[in-house]
């Protein structure tokens, strides 16, 4: 299959049957399209807000880690074969070389959460992230004053166990990462 755009209808409209990898990778554009079991699951494009804490998080991560450490922040990553989701934030031992990076060379995933996200990014996902046995999985999610908060969560025979929490003025440990972080940092209008 050729590349093809989101933009042609007949994409989305006709395609026979379950949506394989390779169909999905010849996809232009699909930058917040994800692949599970088949289905294509489209996602809106997340609000300012959600890019600027994503933005910091990435960054201040990546000025901590070590250098056998990458950060990326919305890329592909194959959970198995058929199952791709794209994660806010993605530490990995891998560079970025193609398309996907595999779940299984990731460190820690993070996920922003957006109004109208928060079951997906804290259920869903983290089914998936640990599936392909991602150590550490951060969510990152508006507190009652609209003020970003942390909760780490650690892999756990097959599941995500709370590790640690922390809301603005608290610093996070990022363990295996090297980072340590107030989530005040990732909302300029309090720091």
């Amino acid at each position: 299959m050729g590349a093809v755009t989101t933009e042609d209808p007949d994409v989305w409209v006709n395609h026979p049957g379950p949506w394989t990898e390779e169909e999905f990778l010849a996809l232009q554009e699909s930058r917040w399209v994800e692949l599970v079991d088949g289905s294509l699951l489209v996602n809106p494009s997340p609000g300012a807000l959600h890019q600027d804490w994503t933005r910091r998080l990435a960054n201040f991560l990546e000025a901590a880690a070590p250098e056998t450490l990458n950060v990326h922040y919305e890329v592909n990553v194959r959970i198995v074969p058929g199952r791709i989701r794209i994660p806010d934030v993605v530490v990995t031992h891998e560079l970025h070389r193609s398309m996907i990076f595999e779940g299984s060379r990731a460190l820690l995933v993070a996920e922003v959460v957006s109004p109208g996200s928060g079951r997906r990014d804290r259920d869903e996902k983290a089914i998936d992230y640990a599936m392909a046995g991602i150590p550490w999985y951060l969510v990152v999610e508006p507190d009652d004053s609209g003020r970003p908060a942390f909760w780490l969560r650690r892999l756990e025979v097959e599941r995500y166990v709370d590790h640690a929490r922390a809301s603005c003025g608290q610093t996070m440990q990022f363990p295996d990462v090297g980072a340590e972080i107030d989530p005040a940092q990732l909302d300029r209008r309090h720091t």
